[in-house]
């Protein structure tokens, strides 16, 4: 195919999400900036403001990123909204502790209490319902109904029919098998498919980061199968998104122009507070393990930055530098400190420049240096 045929197609905007546990909220609230910033832009145009979904052909994400993207993606969240639900399920699910005999430091199933809610609350909207309410709710049936809609709503809305505009995957780990990721995906695709499982099990899946939950479990033709925090493997998972959009076959040879991905901060960040929760017979391997993935997301971050460094302005990280170290993965209650720290960053003149660069990205709608899905793949080694 010609370079004038390739750019003939629309390019694509891909995204994905670091896990980090409630430092999420730091992600969220650069991508809100980013969509504020486009939104002015196409009001210029005299076009309509818009919303994640309805910008991005493709969103990835890793444990609590993987939530964050199948609010954004698959319940068609405003960010603003997803600000707001992400904090109040990170104090629903990280505010109380198991007792030391129990399987995880925390209740998984409040995590699931929460996903299944959530979903409810998005698959039949009621615009005056918030999730914080819900959960504190004191009357069982007030929140009940949301919660049993949530039980029953799949990754894939329909096994036919068109596409989503936005397709969304995310990343766990079979406890089996820890050399390739799982995708749980809200699209179909022609080799290697997985379950169709419900929305609050995938992200359960995605979340279930060894010692914070007890492994999560999903039967697929009578057999159930075992998974754990995709984070293990690929908590930046950039290169799965690049990999997965290169690979699917609606996007084949789509040019490319804009591969946005946002982080949790940087290394040394995967701290872990308040390590009287864990029995400390296991808190050496959760701090290594801590240590692995903050060490894996930077070299994934180094790499592929290195590996497009020939195509400017087309990939973009955004990773809070400082004042993230000390707040654990599950101290819900440092959200101002997350948030006092991701505005001084974004605010910084070589962020906030970096963004107007990515929004511009975002807005281009031909342009012949623009490569495709899959040259930029294989610069990154993933084809």
């Amino acid at each position: 195919m010609s370079q004038r045929q390739v750019n003939s197609q629309p390019p694509l905007r891909i995204l994905s999400f670091d896990g980090g546990g409630v430092r999420g909220v730091s992600s969220l609230l650069i991508l809100k900036e980013i969509m504020f910033r486009l939104n002015i832009e196409r009001k210029k145009q005299n076009l309509k403001a818009v919303e994640p979904w309805e910008v991005f052909d493709m969103i990835c994400g890793t444990s609590t990123g993987g939530l964050i993207a199948i609010m954004l993606g698959r319940l068609h969240m405003p960010v603003v909204k997803a600000i707001e639900a992400y904090a109040a399920l990170a104090e629903y699910v990280f505010g109380s502790t198991n007792w030391f005999w129990q399987e995880g430091s925390f209740d998984a199933s409040r995590l699931e209490k929460a996903t299944k809610l959530l979903v409810g609350m998005y698959a039949v909207p009621e615009p005056h319902a918030e999730l914080k309410q819900l959960l504190k709710s004191e009357r069982e049936d007030s929140s009940q109904r949301h919660i049993d809609v949530g039980n029953n709503v799949r990754m894939m809305k329909s096994s036919q029919g068109d596409p989503p505009q936005c397709r969304v995957f995310v990343c766990a780990m079979m406890a089996n098998n820890m050399a390739h990721p799982t995708r749980f995906r809200t699209y179909q695709v022609d080799a290697n498919p997985t379950t169709n499982c419900y929305i609050w099990q995938a992200a359960r899946a995605t979340s279930a980061a060894p010692t914070f939950f007890k492994p999560a479990s999903i039967e697929e033709h009578g057999i159930a199968m075992t998974f754990l925090d995709g984070g293990l493997r690929c908590n930046n998972p950039i290169r799965e998104l690049l990999d997965e959009a290169s690979s699917y076959k609606p996007f084949k040879e789509r040019p490319v122009s804009c591969i946005l991905s946002i982080g949790t901060g940087k290394r040394g960040t995967a701290s872990l507070s308040g390590a009287g929760i864990i029995p400390k017979l296991q808190l050496l391997g959760v701090i290594n393990m801590l240590k692995k993935i903050a060490l894996d997301c930077e070299k994934v971050e180094q790499d592929v930055a290195s590996q497009l460094k020939g195509t400017p302005n087309t990939y973009f990280r955004f990773n809070v530098d400082h004042g993230l170290q000390k707040i654990g993965l599950q101290e819900w209650d440092a959200m101002d400190d997350l948030v006092q720290h991701t505005n001084a960053y974004k605010e910084g003149p070589d962020v906030s420049s970096a963004i107007d660069r990515a929004v511009q990205s975002l807005m281009r709608s031909e342009g012949s240096d623009m490569i495709t899905i899959e040259r930029a793949a294989g610069l990154c080694g993933t084809r």
